[in-house]
């Protein structure tokens, strides 16, 4: 578990972890997700404080979003805990309920992720991180859609190994 401040607000309203996103696997990798709804924007940048409170190596991927509608922020998420080896990393499924939603996966894995695997290409693979205590790497994708439907993702893994995810989809304004 994390605890998370930033510098230009400390009063910001942190939200966190969503219990829905948590994920872990048998490796030691754990996955959390925190927001703010809202946040003043700071003259010189943010600095984003990730305190683990257990002695442990952190990733941590930071996602700055317009347009989302703070009414009704998570429209859905889900989770995979403990995956079997595999060489092809594959989220949990969401279905959503608007048209117009940001997609976000995220995990970690045994033998690290370099992109997405075949038929996932319409997202964006956005992190690679190797070197972490227990695991091997951990991976995020986005994607904006604009059909409510049944999504899910997949990433290349290195080698096959164990893997877990956490999958959130954003309501659009």
């Amino acid at each position: 578990m994390v605890s998370v401040t930033d510098d230009h607000n400390p009063n910001s309203a942190w939200v966190g972890p969503v219990a829905c996103a948590n994920s872990t696997d048998v490796n030691g990798g754990s996955n959390y997700f925190y927001y703010v709804p809202s946040s003043v924007a700071a003259t010189n940048g943010i600095v984003i404080t990730v305190t683990p409170t257990t002695s442990s190596y952190i990733a941590a991927a930071l996602l700055e979003v317009k347009g989302l509608d703070t009414t009704h922020l998570i429209d859905q998420c889900a989770a995979n805990n403990n995956q079997p080896s595999n060489l092809t990393i594959t989220s949990p499924s969401v279905t959503t309920q608007f048209a117009s939603e940001l997609l976000v996966d995220w995990g970690s894995c045994q033998f690290g992720s370099s992109g997405m695997a075949a038929g996932s290409t319409n997202w964006t693979f956005f992190h690679g991180q190797y070197g972490m205590n227990g695991i091997g790497s951990c991976q995020a994708a986005l994607q904006i859609v604009n059909t409510a439907g049944t999504y899910q993702v997949q990433f290349k893994q290195g080698s096959s190994g164990s893997y877990s995810n956490s999958f959130v989809a954003f309501k659009a304004k």
